[in-house]
């Protein structure tokens, strides 16, 4: 496979997010987390295949075909939007400056305190569990707890 431009022959089995890593390509994430099964909800791995579609690399096999972009501006705007949906209803003084939203929020030119909520609390909730748990099972240092479908 070519991840922005770099032939890689990934892993069996590995995800197209875990083959970019390996070769230091920094695809932001939230919700995801090694001890867990990948769902994709944060949709902030977003990644250009094969110059015309996004995917959740997290998800995405990665196969020898594909042809991988990681950094767009296309996906630079959907990362920017999704951020801006999931800082709605942020309050600003509230969390820990390493906050992952937060740093990624920065990375990408989002101001957490003019973001307006359009999306409701209970519309977020999949993704601010998924956030929450791989947080927690990071804390608790269940970093090899095996994945269960």
């Amino acid at each position: 496979m070519i991840i922005d431009g770099r032939r890689i022959t990934p892993q069996a089995g590995a995800s197209v997010l875990e083959t970019a890593r390996e070769v230091g390509s920094a695809i932001p994430t939230l919700c995801h987390h090694p001890g867990l099964p990948p769902d994709g909800s944060c949709r902030m791995c977003l990644v250009e295949v094969d110059g015309r579609s996004l995917h959740p690399a997290c998800v995405l096999p990665a196969t020898d075909d594909l042809v991988v972009r990681t950094e767009t501006d296309d996906i630079q705007a959907e990362r920017r939007s999704l951020l801006r949906l999931l800082l709605g209803k942020y309050r600003p003084g509230i969390g820990r400056a390493d906050n992952g939203l937060l740093v990624l929020a920065d990375r990408y030119g989002v101001d957490p305190s003019n973001e307006k909520s359009v999306l409701s609390w209970r519309s977020m909730s999949r993704i601010r569990l998924s956030a929450w748990i791989a947080t927690r099972v990071s804390i608790a240092g269940v970093a090899s707890a095996p994945a269960t479908g």
